[in-house]
């Protein structure tokens, strides 16, 4: 047999062990699988970012008035005042994808179309909301603060 030919069934067949190699180690379960931080089911989720929220702007004062989730459609409503132009308010609608203690991964349903996936944490006291928005791999963060009491903007009539 040629030294040409034996190198070649030589390297074939070390191609074919690493292949039958890696295959078997990509089927077999991890020896001790790290352990998952409890995620509550979206539905069944306590939903403590309803209720109204603000941040102070250089331009005015950002509203957002965060709704129940309605059981029937599975989204709340979510509506954006922004303080540049208080008198069009954004009415979007949002659903809960999980909840994890205080963190929620939200996707939001905008008004004109389109959605988006949103991250939020609430502090443990309840009176600060952290919204985190991931643009490819550029992170936003906004701090929102529980607003006062006042009424949710509605939809004008058509």
């Amino acid at each position: 047999m040629a030294p040409q030919v034996r190198t070649f069934r030589l390297l074939i067949a070390t191609y074919l062990v690493v292949a039958v190699a890696l295959l078997g180690a990509c089927e077999r379960e991890p020896a001790s699988p790290t352990p998952r931080a409890s995620v509550t089911p979206a539905a069944t989720a306590p939903n403590r970012l309803v209720g109204h929220w603000k941040s102070e702007q250089r331009y005015g004062v950002d509203r957002l008035f965060i709704g129940e989730i309605d059981p029937a459609t599975g989204h709340g409503s979510f509506v954006l005042v922004q303080g540049g132009r208080p008198e069009r308010p954004f009415f979007h609608e949002y659903e809960l994808l999980k909840a994890n203690g205080d963190r929620y991964s939200v996707r939001l349903h905008f008004e004109l179309g389109g959605t988006e996936e949103r991250d939020f944490r609430i502090a443990e006291d309840g009176g600060k909301l952290i919204e985190t928005i991931t643009h490819y791999k550029l992170k936003t963060e906004s701090e929102y603060v529980r607003g006062e009491d006042v009424p949710t903007p509605t939809r004008p009539a058509n």
